[in-house]
């Protein structure tokens, strides 16, 4: 019987952490989906956690409903397989915390990938059956043309779940302006990472997902908005 789901895990701690990063826990989490007749999809997510709410647990429960809520958005399929992998990487953040390892002044990133089997698309219409719909009437057509057109607004729980930071001139930031709006970062606004490395303003990053799901400087993807 062929494995459906798979989870890979790796982390790493800095004991000498920025100030910004001292006490928090960053996350990325990849889906990836497979059959053998097509390529790997792959979509990303981020998020970070303080050590409070991981140590507490309700925090990172939460936070564990949303990323198999983004999934489901995704469209990713939500079967028993994929609701145990992300509980395995509840406990998988558990066992970490717990170590000898782990102490809250310092900073932890994380990596989950989890690869799940999807059964493969249903075959397109046969040529009869195009032939049984040939009644010059285009209604259907019209109505199956237009609710085919995608919608490129960012999922509100995706761009929710990105990486937010307090801008300090003092840190290595990649960049000291925001490309979107072209004004400098100042001390104390709050800066957005995409996962993809880019930072953007909040607020100017927010309003450029409500009509767009790629980043503005690369083909970095975020899941859109399914209404």
């Amino acid at each position: 019987m062929r494995s459906r789901g798979d989870l890979y895990f790796r982390h790493e701690i800095d004991r000498n952490p920025s100030a910004s990063d001292a006490g928090t826990i960053k996350a990325c989490a990849t889906m990836v989906t497979w059959h053998e007749d097509t390529e790997d999809s792959e979509t990303t997510f981020s998020f970070t956690l303080s050590a409070e709410d991981v140590i507490e647990r309700q925090g990172l429960a939460n936070k564990i409903q949303e990323l198999d809520e983004l999934f489901m958005e995704a469209a990713f399929p939500q079967e028993d397989n994929l609701l145990l992998l992300t509980q395995e990487a509840y406990h998988c953040f558990i066992e970490l915390i717990s170590s000898r390892d782990y102490s809250r002044d310092c900073a932890m990133s994380l990596w989950f990938t989890f690869r799940v089997w999807r059964p493969p698309p249903p075959l397109p219409p046969s040529v009869d059956e195009f032939e049984e719909d040939d009644d010059d009437d285009d209604d259907d057509d019209d109505e199956a043309t237009n609710s085919n057109i995608p919608i490129r607004a960012a999922s509100k729980l995706a761009v929710k779940s990105l990486t937010k930071k307090i801008y300090n001139k003092g840190d290595s930031l990649a960049i000291d302006s925001c490309t979107i709006c072209l004004e400098e970062f100042k001390n104390g606004v709050n800066v957005v990472e995409l996962p993809c490395g880019h930072e953007f303003d909040d607020a100017c990053i927010a309003h450029w997902f409500e009509t767009d799901h790629i980043c503005p400087l690369c083909r970095f993807e975020l899941p859109r908005e399914h209404h």
